[in-house]
């Protein structure tokens, strides 16, 4: 299923090439709601509705990502802007699917290193040559080779400025 944002620029394109009017067009493309993407377009609308250009509402609200700013600000200037949201809407769904991709790629590794963390240690306590102590211990260990570098990769993603 693609993402609210993929499907609202796709209807916004269906829209805007049946020769909806842009503010009508912009207030239907997302169903009512107090999703992020919805709030976006709505403050969108009410800056079309003020005479400002797509782009411009777009940049002034400040929930849309800079490409798709300059993408709708040359889809105006080219005056093709339903092949503008349309691409819009294509390069969405093309991350979603990656995101969906990539997740289910990591899914079966991580299970399969959880469980051999969990097991590998298991002799050793089964054998009393450590206890309960020793055998979490181990498996903190093993599991920390993961999670500290994940942790650490996640936070400097984090607090990076995205420029």
């Amino acid at each position: 299923m693609a993402s609210a944002r993929a499907q609202a620029y796709h209807n916004l394109a269906v829209m805007l090439e049946a020769g909806v009017p842009a503010v009508k067009a912009l207030r239907t493309a997302v169903s009512a709601g107090r999703s992020p993407t919805a709030r976006g377009f709505a403050a969108m609308a009410g800056g079309v509705a003020e005479g400002q250009d797509l782009s411009e509402a777009m940049s002034a609200d400040g929930s849309f990502p800079p490409l798709d700013v300059v993408l709708v600000r040359v889809g105006e200037r080219a005056g093709n802007l339903p092949e503008c949201f349309r691409s819009l809407s294509q390069w969405y769904e093309f991350q979603d699917r990656l995101r969906r991709t990539v997740m289910s790629g990591l899914a079966l590794p991580l299970l399969v290193l959880h469980v051999a963390a969990l097991v590998a240690p298991l002799p050793a306590l089964f054998l009393e040559k450590v206890g309960v102590a020793g055998y979490v211990r181990q498996v903190v260990a093993t599991l920390a080779f993961l999670y500290v570098p994940a942790g650490a990769v996640l936070a400097g993603v984090r607090w990076t400025p995205r420029s």
